[in-house]
């Protein structure tokens, strides 16, 4: 970016921010400077996903904290920044699957769970209506699934003097853009 002087006030660079923290101090073979490469990325926005909420406690009862702590104790020396998003994946099956159950119950259907057959759009489609009405409080936040989608709020990060600040969070259920964090931060204004 910097080389084809793709930076600067007339350009704004929006990045999924799944990288690790602090990547831009990692980064080797580039044909450009530390400088030029701190110009070009400066104010960079990047989207990312949100870690544990701090605050709540799940429905299933317990505390983003209690789970973090039961996930170091438990993970032994491999970490994943996604960690968060599996657990509560997990549950999110669990809940699908006890769904499909009971409206299998309430038709009085002979089949079972133990019928499922994969690539069927019978099962397909109950286990998708499941999903799609699938709603709880995670580890992450506020879980439920839109046309196939987990709806959930995306971090807004901006790079600013060498470090990302939050500079607000999107909504998706809402359809909201909060900003509440770092003021934005536009070049040469």
């Amino acid at each position: 970016a910097y080389k084809e002087g793709l930076y600067g006030r007339r350009y704004q660079w929006i990045v999924s921010g799944l990288y690790e923290d602090k990547w831009w101090q990692n980064v080797h073979n580039l044909d450009c400077s530390k400088e030029e490469l701190m110009a070009a990325l400066d104010g960079y926005i990047a989207t990312d996903v949100l870690p544990l909420t701090s605050s709540q406690t799940t429905d299933f009862g317990l505390t983003t904290y209690e789970y973090e702590a039961e996930y170091t104790r438990m993970r032994g020396s491999e970490y994943s920044r996604f960690h968060g998003y599996a657990y509560d994946g997990i549950w999110a099956i669990a809940f699908a699957v006890r769904s499909v159950h009971e409206k299998l119950r309430s038709m009085s259907s002979s089949l079972t769970l133990k019928d499922f057959r994969y690539r069927d759009t019978f099962w397909a489609q109950l286990f998708k209506e499941a999903l799609n009405e699938t709603q709880f409080n995670g580890v992450t936040g506020r879980v439920s699934f839109d046309k196939n989608e987990r709806r959930g709020v995306v971090l807004l990060k901006q790079f600013q003097g060498q470090k990302e600040y939050k500079i607000g969070e999107y909504i998706t259920y809402s359809d909201a853009l909060d900003f509440k964090g770092a003021p934005i931060s536009w070049r040469d204004i």
